[in-house]
Formats: structure tokens, C-alpha cells, sequence
């Protein structure tokens, strides 16, 4: 979802160049649509990256070229995650 507010507000992805968004991690947890428990856990794993902060309740990133790197991570294990549960039925 952070990917997808930058290429909507026409960001371009350099690296090492910061961006402050205009919203909070209550506001993401609502744009993704997760409860507020899973929201929490997914907000614990981003903030554990030391290129995101926290200030004046905005999310920081200190380098956006962080987000496009992890976005591409996390399809990567979904799509991994769905050839297994594909392969797992098969037997």
C-alpha cells in the first residue's frame, strides 16, 4: 500500500531520498483493510526496518527505494507461498 501512495501522488523512486507520508499506521492498517490486531503485527515488521520511523503520528521512510525492495519481497513470498499450497493439494 506504501508503494501504491507513491506511484499515486507521482513519487518518483530514487534511492536514498526520504518521503513523509500523510498519514499514520492506524490510517495503512484502515487502507489495507486489516483488524486491528493483524494491523498492529504487520506495523511491529515495518518499523523493525530502521529506514522507517514515526513522527508527528506520519510515517517517515528514509529511503523509498526501501519500500519498492520490500513490496517486491512480499509478492515474491506470496507467489512462493501459493505454488507450495498448489503443489501440497496435488498430493
Amino acid at each position: 500500500m506504501l508503494l501504491v501512495q507513491l506511484e499515486k501522488n507521482k513519487i518518483q523512486i530514487k534511492p536514498g531520498q526520504a518521503y513523509k507520508f500523510e498519514f499514520g499506521p492506524k490510517e495503512l492498517i484502515n487502507m489495507v483493510g486489516l483488524s486491528s490486531e493483524e494491523g498492529r503485527e504487520i506495523i511491529k515488521e515495518i518499523f523493525k526496518n530502521k529506514k522507517f520511523e514515526l513522527a508527528d503520528d506520519k510515517i517517515i521512510v528514509k529511503d523509498i527505494d526501501e519500500i519498492k525492495k520490500m513490496a517486491e519481497y512480499y509478492i515474491k513470498m506470496e507467489l512462493l507461498d501459493k505454488k507450495r499450497k498448489e503443489r501440497h493439494q496435488s498430493y
